[in-house]
């Protein structure tokens, strides 16, 4: 994107005639970001993420107490809301004990929470630290890893394995109680966890003209499963003044459909949650005609936005002629 080419997704937020927007709250001076949402026993179950820098003030500007530090770092809490979108309960959820592992040092980024074999789950991105080659400055590595959610508490199910160096941003999709992921936006590929811990490809998708990477979990709604992707683009700000060109990010949305057998059968358009230029969405559940959604705002924001599904899905561009409607739905 060249300079003064701002986003022109269309934002929900100005389209939908009715919605409720709830912000999640700070629990430490770490921002809060980036929540997910599992609807479970008549209640919306949580997980956020907590940054100690302030992206409105710079990029990644890491700091503590008002001072400059070298890497990033992540807490995680877990929220609890009455169906009516009210705050029942925020904590702490206890991570130190993964943490202690290197592949963990600077937390566990981006949980997406989702219910298996009868408990509470999620993925994240681990983000931890290796030596380099060189054997002075340490490399930043991510790593997937599946975790339970018991109470307050963490408990490592197991590291995921890595294709790449860094790993992040799988969708978790279960499916006839199966583990699988959207591991990759373009070609869109979904893989599944065996029961010795490996991942195999069950499904590539013909790949698009457009680059889209992971976002929320993918959640069976009307008849299909949906997930919603991100598209990531650079946006090329030139200073008048100094001749020199700095670099911002533009983050959109975009709703997957997928069949039965992994297909990806329908994309909407490009969209905003908010006009913002970095929103992030993690997550997406449905109940009683509704959808609820998850997203970050600037790294700065963790919001649940709940609104009429088809209402959602008509302004995401999708045909609602692929669902299965019934009469009063």
């Amino acid at each position: 994107m060249k300079g003064g080419d701002l986003q022109r997704a269309a934002i929900l937020m100005q389209h939908v005639a009715k919605f409720e927007r709830v912000e999640l709250p700070k629990l430490t001076r770490h921002q809060v970001c980036n929540p997910s949402i599992l609807i479970d026993s008549g209640r919306i179950l949580v997980a956020y993420r907590g940054v100690n820098y302030d992206l409105r003030n710079g990029n990644y500007r890491a700091y503590y107490c008002g001072e400059r530090v070298k890497y990033s770092d992540t807490q995680n809490y877990l929220a609890e809301l009455d169906m009516g979108l009210n705050l029942t309960q925020a904590s702490f959820l206890e991570d130190r004990h993964i943490r202690a592992h290197d592949l963990a040092l600077m937390g566990l980024q981006d949980l997406r929470l989702f219910k298996w074999q009868g408990h509470v789950f999620a993925v994240a991105a681990a983000a931890g630290l290796i030596a380099n080659a060189n054997g002075r400055d340490a490399l930043k590595i991510f790593t997937m890893v599946l975790l339970e959610v018991r109470g307050g508490i963490l408990r490592l199910h197991r590291y995921l394995p890595r294709r790449q160096f860094h790993e992040k941003n799988w969708m978790p999709w279960v499916k006839n109680g199966e583990l699988n992921f959207v591991y990759a936006g373009n070609p869109c590929e979904i893989v599944q966890l065996s029961e010795e811990g490996e991942i195999h490809t069950v499904k590539i998708n013909p790949a698009m003209d457009l680059d889209l990477s992971g976002g929320s979990c993918v959640m069976r709604i009307l008849g299909r499963y949906v997930g919603i992707l991100h598209r990531k683009q650079a946006l090329y700000v030139p200073n008048p003044h100094t001749g020199s060109t700095s670099v911002k990010f533009v983050y959109t949305h975009v709703v997957a459909i997928f069949d039965d057998d992994f297909s990806l059968i329908s994309m909407g358009g490009e969209f905003s949650f908010e006009g913002q230029n970095v929103e992030f969405c993690s997550g997406v559940a449905f109940h009683d005609n509704m959808i609820v959604l998850s997203y970050g705002v600037c790294d700065s924001a963790a919001v649940i936005l709940r609104l009429d599904a088809l209402e959602f899905f008509k302004f995401a561009g999708v045909d609602l002629c692929i669902f299965n409607l019934r009469v009063g739905v």
